[in-house]
């Protein structure tokens, strides 16, 4: 089953639904950060959920990643609510 967040990513047109989204993919982490302390040598290596990223800097890497051109070429000049709600959904994976 999809996490919620991801289900909200797709919504993401507003300043409204980008909140609503930033909020629940937050209260996922706080979720796995729990798990994660639980069994730490379980998740050694892994995050729960697919949260590959468990610190900030690695975070906000893995979504800076959004912003770079692509194979094609193509930057994002001007980002729009979607944007910054992928820059955060990008920002769990290893870039």
């Amino acid at each position: 089953m999809a996490a919620k967040s991801f289900l909200l990513l797709e919504l993401v047109c507003d300043r409204e639904s980008f909140l609503a989204y930033a909020y629940q993919l937050a209260a996922e982490r706080r979720i796995a950060e729990g798990i994660e302390l639980a069994e730490p040598e379980k998740y050694k290596w892994n995050g729960v959920n697919g949260w590959e990223n468990r610190c900030i800097a690695s975070f906000i890497e893995g979504g800076c990643d959004h912003f770079e051109p692509g194979p094609g070429g193509d930057m994002i000049e001007s980002p729009t609510w979607k944007d910054l709600a992928e820059f955060l959904y990008k920002g769990q994976f290893m870039e």
